[in-house]
């Protein structure tokens, strides 16, 4: 689905990053913004799964502004704190990994509205043949401006049959009209509870990858990730091309695998 990729949303910090997760005066606590971003991003896929319900903009930015009441923060106050979280990106993919949680408990327990359920039904696992396929199966180009429900775009793969040890995840999109940075992320967790993940975030027009390669010596349980980016003002960027490639392991693959980073074995969970 849409949201369990859908946010179905990154990855836990470990213990090593505690000392130094706390959040300066004015920036959203990390519980408080996972919950935000969860609440976006079922907003988003709300919006994607029955566009007549929210035929305008202004429709979508009302959905939006209600999500803020609701929490009881100014829009002006989440664009801060999302840019801050998107300059320490460790402790961003740690409240991304909780919106997770919080997205997958909502999607579980709480019923969605009769016009999200093909979201809720269309994404869990993908049993896509082949050596080289594309699964992202969103849309393939969205706009993101302040009047748009969520700042971000996520995906969440289940692996199945089709999966190989050693494969390499590709998650490309081109940007026009940037002026703050396209953060992309990639999180591999495996059987054995480990998770590694890799980041980028550039803030130039035109294309952007990143890639991941799995371990090898492991056997893989789901990939998940995001596309995020902050608009300021009236500022509109379009990105298209989104694509999420799975390739089979090639001498490439120990190149890619020097980019990734892991997590440690003990996680820490927010309160």
């Amino acid at each position: 689905m849409k949201l369990r990729k859908g946010i179905p949303l990154v990855i836990a910090l470990v213990a090593m990053f505690a000392a130094c997760s706390k959040t300066p005066s004015g920036i959203i606590g990390k519980e408080k913004m996972a919950r935000i971003i969860a609440d976006l991003s079922i907003a988003e896929a709300v919006v994607e799964s029955d566009y007549k319900a929210f035929p305008t903009d202004s429709d979508k930015l009302a959905l939006k502004q209600s999500i803020y009441i609701k929490n009881k923060v100014a829009p002006e106050q989440v664009d801060t704190s999302l840019r801050w979280y998107g300059r320490n990106m460790d402790i961003l993919v740690e409240v991304y990994d909780r919106a997770i949680e919080m997205t997958e408990h909502d999607l579980r327990d709480a019923a969605l509205s009769a016009a999200a359920t093909p979201a809720v039904q269309s994404t869990s696992i993908y049993a896509t043949e082949g050596d080289s396929v594309d699964l992202w199966t969103s849309q393939p180009s969205r706009i993101f401006a302040s009047n748009m429900p969520t700042d971000i775009s996520t995906f969440h793969l289940i692996s199945d049959r089709n999966w190989q040890d050693g494969d390499i995840f590709t998650l490309s999109a081109r940007a026009t009209g940037t002026k703050s940075p396209v953060m992309l992320a990639i999180t591999a967790e495996y059987q054995d509870g480990t998770r590694e993940y890799a980041t980028s975030g550039l803030s130039t027009s035109g294309w952007h990858r990143l890639k991941i390669a799995l371990n090898p010596e492991k056997k893989a349980s789901m990939v998940y990730g995001y596309i995020l980016y902050t608009p300021s003002g009236d500022e509109v960027v379009a990105l298209d091309s989104i694509s999420l490639v799975r390739t089979r392991v090639s001498p490439a693959a120990e190149s890619i695998r020097r980019n990734v980073k892991s997590f440690a074995s003990d996680y820490e969970h927010l309160h």
